[in-house]
């Protein structure tokens, strides 16, 4: 995961790599801003930021 301001986003080559799509371009699996965690009103700060962050690294990590 890659850190964009105040949101973590999800790598796409990763993204790729999870779904088996080696040959799908990045641009096609990139995450939209409003699809991050900051513009659902989780901050980088926060208890609910860190439960996140856990999730989403166990999501990436298999």
């Amino acid at each position: 995961m890659r850190r964009h301001g105040y949101c973590w986003r999800a790598e796409p080559a990763g993204l790729m790599a999870d779904a088996g799509l080696t040959g799908t371009p990045a641009w096609q699996l990139l995450l939209p801003a409003e699809g991050t965690m900051a513009t659902a009103g989780i901050t980088q700060n926060t208890e609910p930021a860190r439960e996140a962050r856990a999730a989403a690294r166990l999501l990436l990590a298999r």
